[in-house]
């Protein structure tokens, strides 16, 4: 069943575009007159590294490729960060049917980096000096607008404090003290602070 799901994905959501094999967010909507939308917080290293065994075809290392490089292409506003959707047509640019933004999709991009071992200091480095910024500010913002470098004025949640403690630790990730599961932030929060957990736990195997 597991073959079946990864044969579907490689035929039904993965194109060749301008900057080599992407992948869709969904089989509709994503692709447009002269571009495709992408999300590259969908780009689970790690899950790609299992598929790539699970069901051997080229195509995952080409995407795992592809995804790494737009990483570095990718860089928008004060920080250089991502956005969390891009329109990928000759050049990646935000999308411009989503907010200018790099937050709740885009925070799970360094998470993936760390699971996969391939966290390298200039992959993380957007991040860290993000996250760096508001050491001793009493606060992180869930969010960055790319457009102007404005920021959430609120609190971000536990999971993304939690993957902005492990990003900040790399490459000593057990320095990272993560707080317990506490369910009342909500579920996507947990979610994220339960991804944290499992990739400390594969990478200290």
């Amino acid at each position: 069943e597991a073959r079946l799901i990864a044969r579907d994905i490689r035929e039904k959501l993965l194109r060749k575009a301008s900057h080599g094999l992407v992948m869709l967010p969904g089989t509709e909507g994503f692709e447009k007159s002269g571009h495709v939308v992408i999300n590259l917080s969908y780009w689970v290293y790690p899950a790609l590294q299992e598929l790539s065994v699970l069901d051997p075809a080229p195509e995952w290392q080409a995407l795992a490729a592809t995804g790494l490089a737009l990483l570095q292409e990718c860089r928008f506003g004060r920080w250089g960060l991502p956005a969390d959707w891009i329109d990928l047509a000759d050049a990646p640019v935000p999308a411009a049917d989503f907010p200018d933004r790099f937050g709740y999709a885009g925070v799970r991009i360094p998470l993936y980096l760390l699971w996969a071992g391939v966290d390298t200091p200039r992959l993380l480095a957007p991040y860290r000096d993000y996250w760096n910024y508001f050491n001793g500010a009493g606060f992180l913002p869930a969010w960055t607008d790319l457009s102007d470098d404005s920021v959430d004025s609120h609190d971000a949640a536990p999971g993304i404090h939690a993957i902005a403690r492990l990003t900040l630790a790399a490459p000593n990730l057990s320095r990272a003290a993560l707080p317990a599961l506490n369910p009342d932030p909500g579920y996507y929060s947990s979610a994220l602070l339960l991804l944290g957990k499992v990739m400390l736990a594969e990478r200290s195997r």
